[in-house]
């Protein structure tokens, strides 16, 4: 009963009718999830007292978060960037894995298990847990058969992301030039140095060296996800080069911004792209805000905002702190927005008093 499942597909996004941008969620038993829990605690206790889990990981661990791996990855790009006066340079490799956590292979899983040092009983366990399951998929009122599952490790359970992890620790242990920032399987591999052309060779071994630890762990790299970014000063002409970073016959695509757990990033740092998008993302909310106002009140409308907006304008927003005055007032100006039509006033009103009367810093 434990080992039987239902599962959900989730939407990712772009073509809803394409079935690889979908993800299964598994909902599992109750009283399995119980279990899990109280072995997942004891599991992540040995890890944690031993120090097992990589340093370069920060996904599913208690004391790590986004913001804190977002903070490091960039730490180490403005370093480098400042430790030279403006000329030195970055190429980092933001690496895409299809389906990773479906393609896990139950029988390396058990091994890596071994290495990290856990017992032949602890072994055991987790082969009769990963052994012998079956899922049947859910749409709406449609049910499908069961299947049986023979890799991958559940999600939407309490010990699939721990087993995870598990599975990936050893990757940053087989880079050999670069730095890896991991988010369970969000990885960005970073290089750093003064000649553009040097980064560019060791990213293309680095990047040979992750390939090859992929097929060997049977996960598969999406090359057409994969992207190259080639971090500067905006003022280093010397360095403005575009480098050329390939896997076989398949050339990574270069790109002057990127979306990495949830800030878009952009070549020269300066967040103007994330800014645009986030102030779009915003004023498009405070337009439903606006439509809804006449209809509830004001202390209703303002659960809508900390519900719906504001949790947009927290998000890692300690990254961009320092980005241009330009940007600061365009998020002044959303927010502004988001006052007014709480407090359902136009355009012209001042919001000096607005912040104090509906308290929102």
């Amino acid at each position: 009963m434990l080992e039987n499942s239902y599962s959900y597909p989730s939407f990712k996004g772009g073509n809803a009718e394409q079935c690889d941008n979908y993800h299964p969620i598994s909902v599992l038993p109750t009283l399995g999830k119980v279990l899990e829990h109280l072995v997942y605690n004891q599991c992540i206790k040995y890890c944690n007292d031993n120090s097992i889990l990589s340093v370069s990981q920060a996904g599913f661990r208690e004391g790590h978060s986004t913001g804190a791996c977002l903070a490091d990855f960039l730490n180490e790009i403005y370093e480098e960037i400042d430790r030279r006066g403006g000329g030195g340079t970055c190429g980092v490799l933001f690496l895409d894995l299809a389906k990773a956590f479906n393609t896990v292979d139950h029988l390396i899983l058990i091994d890596k298990l071994k290495l990290l040092g856990f017992k032949a009983s602890t072994q055991s366990w987790f082969k009769s847990y990963l052994s012998n399951r079956s899922q049947a998929t859910k749409v709406g009122n449609a049910i499908s058969g069961n299947q049986e599952v023979s890799c991958r490790v559940p999600q939407g359970s309490i010990l699939g992301p721990f087993l995870f992890l598990c599975y990936v620790n050893d990757l940053p242990s087989h880079l050999n030039h670069a730095q890896g920032f991991l988010y369970a399987d969000d990885t960005a591999l970073v290089i750093r140095g003064k000649n553009p052309f040097v980064i560019q060779d060791q990213l293309n071994v680095e990047l040979s060296n992750v390939a090859r630890w992929f097929d060997a762990n049977k996960l598969a790299m999406n090359v057409s996800k994969t992207k190259l970014m080639h971090f500067r000063h905006s003022r280093n002409i010397r360095n403005n080069i575009e480098l050329d970073v390939h896997i076989g016959d398949e050339i990574i695509e270069s790109v002057s911004h990127f979306k990495y757990l949830g800030i878009t990033v952009d070549k020269h740092l300066s967040f103007d792209t994330h800014i645009d998008k986030l102030c779009g993302k915003i004023n498009s909310r405070n337009g439903l805000l606006k439509r809804v106002r006449n209809f509830v009140s004001k202390d209703l409308a303002t659960r809508l905002y900390r519900s719906l907006i504001d949790p947009h304008f927290r998000y890692c927003n300690y990254i961009y702190s320092g980005c241009s005055l330009t940007n600061k007032r365009k998020l002044q100006i959303a927010q502004n927005n988001s006052l007014r039509a709480i407090a359902r006033v136009d355009n012209l009103y001042s919001t000096k008093t607005l912040h104090s009367d509906l308290d929102i810093d």
